[in-house]
């Protein structure tokens, strides 16, 4: 429920590419125009400096959460889920609305297991929203899935989706359950709780390399990083909580950070063949 304390929302995200980021400044809009006041956070930036704990303090202080996060091996990245679950428990009737981009293969099972988390924190389920944006494992070559996205269409549910959930928030909105946010099927859901998942996955992405004799220490990749796994030890150091999303290959601009990431777009491209039969590769309000 939402009262005076305050129409206010936290909107908070991780963005390794920037299409997350984009995505959440649309719902900002949304929620501004029904006079919400918004603030945008990016959980990378907490992380990096290490003050997830001021960040769980300020979440109290808003009657509406809104999680945004890109789909990693059809799941949210374990930091991101870490996080959520070390989010304090829901005081006076918070409400929370959820946003998860994808690259054209899968949405998987962001919002189903990101809502779990929340309800059992005691949030107000507002509802959700999965958005399709360009793969970020396919930067190396040509035509990548998802290429252009979001886009202006994208953008405009997005939008609209902030304006929904303000409504439901201001509203009292019989919350949404659990289940309310799975448009998968049992044997897919099966198959993303048995199979596909970082865990399992991780093994056949390649490690970023670096060539010292290219590495200018500028510190781009260290910057980049959403989950602070790199550390700049004369020439980067890369740690135990990658999330293969390989910001640190994109932007390092004299090339010293490599990766060979075309040998996947192949297996990507049936994968999004397979799974785009029970699954609409389409920015679309589930709830």
């Amino acid at each position: 429920m939402s009262n005076s304390r305050n129409r206010k929302a936290a909107l908070i995200y991780l963005s390794s590419n920037g299409s997350t980021r984009k995505a959440m400044e649309a719902v900002a809009e949304g929620m501004k125009e029904s006079g919400y006041a918004v603030k945008m956070i990016d959980v990378g930036e907490y992380i990096r400096v290490d003050r997830l704990s001021s960040l769980y303090n300020m979440i109290s202080d808003y009657s509406v959460v809104v999680l945004g996060i890109p789909t990693y091996f059809h799941h949210p990245p374990p930091v991101f889920k870490q996080f959520v679950n070390m989010i304090p428990q829901a005081v006076n009737g918070q409400s929370a609305g959820l946003l998860s981009t994808f690259g054209g293969v899968s949405s998987g099972v962001v919002l189903s297991e990101l809502a779990k988390a929340l309800k059992t924190k005691g949030y107000n389920l507002l509802g959700g929203i999965k958005v399709l944006a360009e793969h970020s494992l396919m930067f190396q070559g040509d035509n990548p899935l998802g290429a252009g996205h979001p886009n202006s269409s994208d953008l405009t549910i997005i939008k609209e989706f902030g304006r929904r959930i303000s409504e439901r928030a201001s509203q009292n909105w019989q919350e949404y359950a659990v289940k309310d946010f799975s448009d998968k099927s049992i044997s897919l859901r099966f198959l993303d709780a048995t199979i596909i998942n970082m865990k399992s996955l991780s093994i056949f992405m390649p490690t970023p390399k670096v060539d010292y004799e290219l590495c200018t220490q500028c510190e781009k990749c260290v910057q980049s990083c959403p989950v602070a796994n790199i550390t700049l030890n004369k020439y980067p150091e890369h740690g135990n909580c990658c999330i293969s999303c390989y910001s640190c290959v994109k932007n390092c601009l004299p090339g010293a950070t490599k990766a060979s990431l075309k040998p996947l777009e192949p297996f990507l491209r049936l994968l999004a063949k397979i799974l785009g039969r029970n699954e609409r590769q389409q920015t679309e309000q589930i709830i």
